[in-house]
């Protein structure tokens, strides 16, 4: 069973970044459409509130490292659509992720990727304890750290990607990556989580083999439902 889960992980790798040469298909999803130049007026922020919000988005991931380079160009960009999530907002000052609520994102097989891939919170178990407890502050900056991401093939997992920490701040500059920057909510509800981070042991040797010490950047670009502004001010809702 090993030996199976490697020969999928590189499968899957190689049919990712193109390291099968110059002529291998790349898994492609079409950026996001530009945004409104004509940015909303700011959200009046999230004091005094607590409910929760649905965030509906679209990831778009970035690997850089000295075996493998995916979703750095503009013409490779590694992107999909993410089921909408809850966020839970508590006190006007604390929000939570739970990874057993966070949704499957699927990249269907295709081209040289002959098997279907999944992220989500919780690989194959409840997620129930993937959890980021994180704050949210007046002006609806959000960061949520401590989260994990799990990558799985044919619903195995085969990597756990730990100690992510999402913000609609900056990150910091990576060895082979660029900062990336977020946006808290406006009054129409746009908003964007970033992270990004160097990969250390993903719990398995294959993906060790060519992620570990990689850069990685994730970018949620949606929106979120209610704004901030219609958050209510008692219990969760």
């Amino acid at each position: 069973m090993k030996h199976f889960h490697r020969y999928c992980f590189l499968l899957l790798m190689l049919a990712i970044c193109g390291c099968a040469g110059p002529d291998a298909d790349l898994l492609y999803f079409p950026p996001p459409a530009e945004r409104d130049v004509t940015a909303p007026k700011p959200s009046t922020g999230a004091a005094g509130k607590a409910c929760t919000i649905t965030y509906s988005s679209q990831l778009c991931v970035a690997i850089k490292g000295k075996n493998i380079e995916v979703g750095t160009k503009e013409n490779d960009r590694v992107c999909a659509e993410v089921p909408p999530f809850p966020l839970h907002i508590s006190e006007g000052t604390n929000v939570t992720l739970l990874g057993s609520e966070f949704p499957d994102i699927d990249f269907p097989a295709q081209g040289k990727l002959k098997i279907p891939i999944t992220i989500n919170g919780k690989g194959a178990g409840s997620g129930e304890t993937n959890i980021a407890k994180g704050n949210i502050d007046p002006s609806g900056n959000v960061t949520l750290p401590n989260f994990s991401l799990f990558i799985l093939v044919q619903g195995t997992p085969l990597a756990e990607v730990s100690n992510i920490t999402l913000t609609t701040g900056t990150t910091e500059v990576l060895p082979d990556l660029p900062a990336q920057v977020g946006s808290a909510p406006d009054s129409s509800g746009a908003m964007r989580l970033v992270s990004g981070l160097v990969l250390g042991s993903l719990s398995s040797p294959a993906a060790d083999e060519l992620l570990k010490g990689a850069s990685l950047t994730a970018n949620f670009s949606g929106t979120i439902n209610p704004t901030l502004d219609a958050c209510g001010g008692g219990a969760l809702g």
